[in-house]
């Protein structure tokens, strides 16, 4: 009989494997909103549909939410570094460090300029999910150059965990 205490759930939730990604939108006055997001998936061949889950509220949540365009950009095992700076300084980046770290699609949105893959997406549908949205996005675009390997949560070592109350 399965254990239920919220300590043995959240052990075995940590196990999942998941990849890390960068999800980018317009940050206005010519920025980028960039987060890191694990909680990925593809949902749908056709159309091509990707969920997403991010945290409610915020800054990239509104712009996502005007915009209605995004990209998933698939963080490549070289680019932990680049995963980490944008842990620290949060959803806003501007002038040389957006430059140097981001690029901007035909559509004009930010791409990550060094990627193992990026999906250009286009808002279908948010939905409440408990503490985070769960954003349903059709894929528009795609781009994958070179064969550079996906960074993994498990190479990390970071834990996803709760933020305290």
């Amino acid at each position: 009989m399965p254990t239920s205490s919220q300590g043995v759930i959240r052990s075995v939730l940590e196990r999942f494997p998941y990849g890390i990604f960068i999800v980018a939108t317009h940050g206005g006055s010519g920025g980028v909103l960039a987060v890191v997001a694990t909680w990925v998936s593809q949902v749908s061949f056709d159309p091509a549909l990707i969920a997403v889950s991010l945290e409610k509220g915020g800054v990239l949540a509104t712009a996502l939410q005007e915009s209605g365009e995004f990209s998933l950009n698939i963080v490549p095992s070289a680019g932990i570094e680049t995963a980490k700076l944008l842990l620290k300084s949060g959803p806003r980046l501007e002038g040389v460090q957006a430059k140097e770290i981001f690029g901007r699609s035909e559509e004009g949105v930010p791409v990550l300029r060094e990627s193992a893959g990026v999906l250009l997406c286009h808002i279908h549908r948010v939905v409440e999910a408990g503490d985070h949205d769960l954003i349903l996005a059709e894929v528009t675009r795609a781009d994958a150059e070179g064969s550079m390997q996906p960074l993994s949560l498990q190479e990390t070592g970071w834990k996803y965990r709760q933020k305290s109350s």
